[in-house]
Parts: C-alpha cells; structure tokens; sequence
C-alpha cells in the first residue's frame, strides 16, 4: 500500500547517531510512526483501521517494535514488545520526551519583512478554551483580550483583540459576523495578516475570506504550537466567507452544534470544518486592530573600542511619542528590567519617517552589546524588534615599549 506525506516538523536532533524528521501521511487521520533509516516518519493506519499504530527502531542492536499510538500531544495504548534491550528503550524515551513536549516559537509583533510606516495585524489561537454557548460576540472577544493582555510583549503594542467568530441571537435577532467584528470586509482597512511567529497567514482582508489562507493560524498567544488533534479545535461559528449560516454560530440555540475550525490548516477547514455540540470547551482565534510599525532598529555606526551611535528609524504621523534607546550585554527584548540602562533620545511628533541616533560611549572593547529602541506615549508603549547586536572593536593587545 502507498501512501503520500506532507512534512509538518523536522527535528534538528540526533538520537543513536540517527537523525529525526517528522513527516504526517495526508490519507488518514490516524497516525503510526515509522524510524526507518535514520528517519522517523509519521505514517497512517491500513484503510481498515486494522493495523495497529508500531515504532520501529533500528538502533544497531536489533528492532524493537514498540505499540502504541503518538501525537505531539499524547501518547496512548503505550507497550514493549518483546525482545527489546535497554538501549532500544532508552532510544524510545527519549523519543518520546522530544515528541510529547509541547514546542514553542519565539513571538513576533513586528514581522521582520515590513518597513517603518507599513500596517499590518497579528492573529493568534489561544491556549485556553471555553465553550460556545453565550450570544453576545462581546463575551469572546473579552476571551480572547484577556488571553492577550495576558502576555507582555502583545499587552505592549495597545491595541484592541477580537475573536474570528460570528455569533447572534435567535430570540432577539441581533447577529455578528467574523467579518464585522474583525473589520475584515472588503470595505475596512486592507493590510497583511500575521501570525505570532511571523509568517503570513493572508495578504489582505479578501484573501482572508476567499476560502484558503498562506498558513493556518497555528502559533497561541504564548508561542505554543497547536496541533491537529480534536484538542485543538477552534469555535468559529463562521462560514469561509466572514459570515454565518442560518445556524451553528456561537450561541446558536436553534440545535447543539457550532462551527469549529482547524488551526494547522490553511483550506476552507481553517475556520469551517464541521460542527460540535457547543457545550464542548475549545479554542478561538484572536486578531488584533490595525497595528503600524512606528520604530525600527537600524544597524549600529561608527563603532570602536569604547563607542557607538546606535540607530533607528521612527513613524509617528499624528501622534507625539517619547523616544528611548535600551541597552545592555545581553538581550533585554522587551523586557524593560532586564536592559543594564536605558537612555532618553527625544521626542517626535507627526514625523512620517525619519532616522534617529543615540551615541553611546562607556563600552568595552571587544565586547558583544545588544539594544533596542522603544516609543511610548498616553495610549501606547511600542518596543522595535527584534533587539540589533554588535561588537566593539577589541584592543590590539599591543604594549610598546621605551628605552633610552
């Protein structure tokens, strides 16, 4: 029997001297496991279900067969077969840490392809989960807030979150849908759409709803990586238009489903697959307000032994914001404690773009510096990321000597 794979993880990690690449079968849902010369491949079930899921492992002292179904998530039906000796086990677990251990991605808020004065939005699937019985849109989109709020580096940028759902109320009549409550129609602001690590999940608000997107909205509020399992599933109660149907929308009460999307996919499924009973607790997404970059980190200038100018570009049409550069010998992020000092540069109003420059001596030579530079004003607090890194030039380590 043939069957096609579609890579969804590789893993720059060597176990025995065999490297692991993950790959997930497009035919069934169910998944077996498969480390067949140096490769671990994530393989489907017989058509028949019949099949039981095994691993295979070929560490050099014979095969160990070992039962069991895996995902990122869990494992499950787990047990040894025969034969196996302690270095077969022991290639097992740590296989299975690698493979059950949740990974993470680092968050982006400004995606490192956009210039300074370009807009774009974030999107998320959040962590928790709640249920989609209640008919206000207010109650999710307060969901999904808080999930931000929650986390520094987001509750930083000062903008407003709202679910991708549609909801309504069949006594009174009063109904929202995606699109509305994202201001992603054709007629609202148009700009890309970003997921937390920085990859593209649409150009424009009609990509969007056109039926696919670049790439499922896979990355939470955190950086978790979601999975595809049922455990990840996404309450939308949208069609792939940005609007609802005549039923199955959050809080519908004409029968128990609602609409739940898949956050690992990028057809119609994304936000549209099939419907589950709305008591269930699951996921929802989250999309920012329009968000523009204002400040930029520029690469440093006339570096020596003991000084540097560091450099940025600024956007702040209409608006009066304070400017600071952060610096210190590790990477602070946007994490204002963790900077050795913080400088004042000035402040800017209704500057469309312009370079700014801060000249920083003290340094030491031939040592690693970090530094990022950051706006804020009454309304917002923006970090430039990510953090630029150089090095000062290091000492000859030349004495001269005099003699008379």
């Amino acid at each position: 029997m043939h069957y096609d794979f579609q890579e969804i993880q590789r893993w720059d990690t060597t176990v025995q001297n065999h490297k692991f690449i993950r790959l997930e079968g497009i035919d069934k849902g169910k998944p077996r496991f498969l480390l067949y010369s140096s490769w671990l491949l994530l393989q489907p079930t017989s058509e028949a279900g019949d099949v039981p899921p095994r691993i295979f492992f070929g560490a050099g002292r014979g095969t160990c067969i070992v039962e069991g179904v895996m995902s990122t998530w869990h494992v499950s039906s787990l047990g040894f077969a025969k034969n196996c000796n302690r270095w077969d086990i022991l290639t097992w677990f740590v296989l299975l840490l690698l493979t059950v251990m949740p990974a993470t991605a680092d968050i982006v808020t400004y995606p490192t392809n956009l210039n300074v004065g370009d807009q774009y939005r974030l999107v998320f699937v959040t962590s928790g989960t709640r249920d989609a019985t209640n008919q206000d849109i207010g109650a999710y989109n307060d969901f999904v807030t808080v999930a931000a709020t929650n986390v520094a580096a987001l509750n930083a940028l000062g903008t407003t979150w709202k679910v991708i759902g549609s909801a309504g109320n069949r006594g009174s009549g009063v109904y929202t849908n995606a699109d509305v409550n994202t201001l992603t129609r054709t007629t609202d602001t148009n700009a890309p759409i970003y997921r937390l690590d920085g990859v593209l999940v649409a150009t424009n608000n009609a990509d969007l709803w056109d039926g696919a997107i670049s790439n499922g909205i896979s990355i939470t509020e955190t950086g978790g990586i979601a999975g595809a399992d049922s455990s990840w599933y996404v309450w939308t109660g949208a069609t792939t238009s940005g609007g609802r149907a005549s039923d199955w929308f959050l809080g519908d009460t004409g029968g128990g489903n609602v609409y739940y999307g898949i956050p690992t996919a990028s057809n119609s499924t994304w936000v549209s697959n099939l419907g589950e009973n709305k008591t269930i607790a699951h996921r929802f997404y989250a999309m920012s307000g329009i968000l523009t970059v204002h400040i930029g980190n520029l690469a440093p200038t006339a570096v020596t032994k003991t000084s540097a100018i560091l450099n940025a570009k600024l956007s702040c049409a209409g608006t009066n914001y304070d400017v600071y550069v952060h610096w210190g010998t590790t990477d602070g992020t946007t994490n204002f404690a963790a900077w050795t000092a913080s400088y004042y540069v000035g402040s800017w109003t209704n500057v469309a773009s312009t370079n700014i420059s801060y000249l920083k001596t003290g340094l030491t030579p031939g040592t690693t510096n970090y530094y990022t530079f950051r706006v804020t004003n009454a309304t917002a607090n923006v970090w430039a990321s990510p953090s630029w890194k150089f090095t000062t030039t290091p000492d000859s380590g030349c004495v001269l000597f005099m003699f008379h």
